[in-house]
Parts: C-alpha cells; sequence; structure tokens
C-alpha cells in the first residue's frame, strides 16, 4: 500500500513537473529585460524593468502578478498607480 502510494505521489510530481516548469520558464522569457511603454500619466516615454521572478513564480498558480523593478520616470513618479502594467498580463 505504501509503495502505491509513494509511485501515485512520483506519477503526479513528474506530471506537475512538465506542466509547471513550462509555464514558470515562458513567462520569465516574456517579463525579463527593460521594454519601453507609454506612461498614462504623463503621455511620455518610460523604460521600465518588470521583476519575471516574481511573475514567473505567481504564472504557477494563476496570470503573472507583475510588478515594476525599475522605471525612467522614478523617483518623481514612483508612487504612481502602475496603470501601464494593465495589458501586460
Amino acid at each position: 500500500m505504501v509503495q502505491a502510494l509513494a509511485v501515485i505521489g512520483s506519477v503526479a510530481a513528474v506530471g506537475a513537473f512538465y506542466v509547471v516548469v513550462p509555464v514558470i520558464g515562458a513567462t520569465y522569457r516574456r517579463f525579463r529585460g527593460s521594454r519601453t511603454i507609454t506612461c498614462p500619466e504623463v503621455s511620455q516615454s518610460a523604460e521600465i524593468e518588470i521583476d519575471a521572478m516574481h511573475a514567473a513564480a505567481s504564472a504557477a498558480f494563476g496570470p503573472p502578478a507583475l510588478e515594476i523593478m525599475r522605471c525612467s520616470r522614478w523617483p518623481e513618479r514612483e508612487h504612481c498607480g502602475r496603470e501601464c502594467l494593465a495589458g501586460m498580463a
């Protein structure tokens, strides 16, 4: 009985690995690096960098949670509403 549960657990773990790891990898590749966007608050271009590791880790459980690590409009606009992230997920 214990061996059967071990086998079932192993199969479930391998299956999860082959489903979750590709999702995490694809999300990380999608959001890594910097990108130029139009800042909705000032209607001018800005360069942002999204926390790709955080987005990838959160994508394993649903839609990626996006957070900005760096923005060329900071520090003067550091407390903005982050509306620029709305269409990215």
